[in-house]
C-alpha cells in the first residue's frame, strides 16, 4: 500500500499540468500507446483495465463516446486477453457504437462469447425503463413516468434556479 501510495502522489502531482475540462483523454492516449506497442501481455491488460477503471469513472462522457474509445483500444490491442476486456467493457457503455463493435465480433474465435455477452447487456439496457434523477424531490420520481394522468413529479418547492428533472433514455 505504500508504493500504491507514492504512485498515487506523483499522478496527482502529474493531473495538475493536464487541462481541467478533460484529464481523462490524455491518460487514456498514453495508456493506448501501451496497447498498441504489445509486448508482454500483462502490462497491455494492465494499460487496458487503466483505460477501463477512467472511462468507467469520467462522468462527462457518454456511453456512446466511451464506446469509441473502446472501439479505438480494441482496434490496437492484438492479446487475446486484452480484446476480451475491451470487448466485455462494452456491454457497460449501451449506445448504437457499442452495439455495433459487439456485433461484429460475435463470430470472432477468439472473444466470441465476450463480444455475445456484451450485445446482450447492451440490449438488456435498452428494455430497462429509462433512468431517473433529480434535484429536488427524488422520492416523487415514479410520479413521472407510473402511465397515471393524475400523478406528476413537482419539486416539492417553488420553482427557482438549478431545478431539474433528468431522463436517461438508455441510448441504443
Amino acid at each position: 500500500s505504500l508504493i500504491f501510495a507514492r504512485q498515487m502522489f506523483v499522478v496527482g502531482e502529474l493531473l495538475q499540468y493536464l487541462p481541467p475540462e478533460d484529464r481523462i483523454t490524455p491518460i487514456v492516449g498514453m495508456l493506448q500507446g501501451v496497447v498498441e506497442k504489445g509486448g508482454e501481455a500483462r502490462r497491455v491488460a494492465l494499460a487496458v483495465q487503466g483505460a477501463l477503471q477512467l472511462l468507467a469513472a469520467d462522468t462527462a462522457r457518454s456511453a456512446e463516446a466511451k464506446a469509441e474509445l473502446v472501439g479505438q483500444l480494441l482496434a490496437k490491442a492484438q492479446q487475446p486477453e486484452a480484446r476480451k476486456l475491451l470487448i466485455s467493457a462494452l456491454g457497460d457503455y449501451p449506445s448504437g457504437k457499442a452495439r455495433d463493435l459487439a456485433a461484429g465480433l460475435v463470430d470472432d474465435p477468439q472473444c466470441g462469447a465476450e463480444a455475445q455477452a456484451a450485445l446482450q447487456r447492451i440490449r438488456n439496457a435498452s428494455m430497462q425503463p429509462p433512468g431517473l434523477t433529480a434535484s429536488h424531490n427524488a422520492g416523487e420520481l415514479k410520479n413521472a413516468t407510473d402511465k397515471n394522468p393524475g400523478s406528476r413529479w413537482t419539486t416539492g418547492t417553488g420553482m427557482a434556479p438549478g431545478q431539474w428533472l433528468e431522463l436517461d433514455l438508455h441510448a441504443s
